[in-house]
């Protein structure tokens, strides 16, 4: 399957998914696709420009807001996203453009910060206080409702703690097959 990282930044993930993709078409035993396909979308030319030089031709990068993919519909396996949500002031609609990417039966796979911690919440206050760029930090059962608003199905979430004071949850939703 393809993915999609919904708010690449420097490309880091991607990164990583494409080393995991050469060694895995490295094995003679990886039932891996070998034509995988990485993109990357960022609302930050400078970042985006830290991503290709360090991703070259491993994935293709774009500028681009999370509300509004330029892709059609149906072309992603899988839509990723790491500690970018916070930074979206159209969560609904940056989710509802995710499910519209995503194949019958693909996967969103979510990583952010988690409002279920109390740390994360003092911490989250401070960096207002600072005027830090960030719109909101949601609760897991918040996030998930978002999900389940825009079509998702299957949406397992998982919360842990990165590092004092970062809470952090896992969201894995499906598009349904049908």
């Amino acid at each position: 399957a393809d993915f999609l990282d919904v708010g690449c930044g420097t490309g880091t993930l991607l990164q990583a998914l494409a080393k995991f993709c050469s060694a895995s078409r490295a094995s003679p035993t990886s039932s891996v696709n070998p034509e995988k396909r990485l993109v990357g979308v960022d609302v930050s030319a400078a970042m985006l420009e830290v991503a290709r030089r360090k991703l070259g031709s491993e994935a293709l990068l774009c500028e681009a807001h999370a509300a509004a993919l330029p892709f059609t519909a149906e072309s992603f396996g899988c839509v990723i996203s790491s500690s970018a949500f916070h930074y979206l002031r159209e969560p609904r609609l940056a989710l509802r453009e995710s499910f519209r990417v995503l194949k019958p039966g693909g996967v969103l796979l979510l990583a952010d910060w988690c409002a279920d911690f109390w740390s994360t919440r003092i911490a989250t206050q401070a960096l207002r206080i600072l005027r830090r760029p960030l719109h909101h930090v949601y609760r897991s059962q918040e996030l998930c409702e978002l999900c389940e608003q825009v079509g998702f199905r299957h949406i397992e979430v998982m919360r842990y703690r990165a590092a004092w004071p970062w809470g952090m949850l896992q969201i894995r939703a499906q598009r349904p097959e049908v």
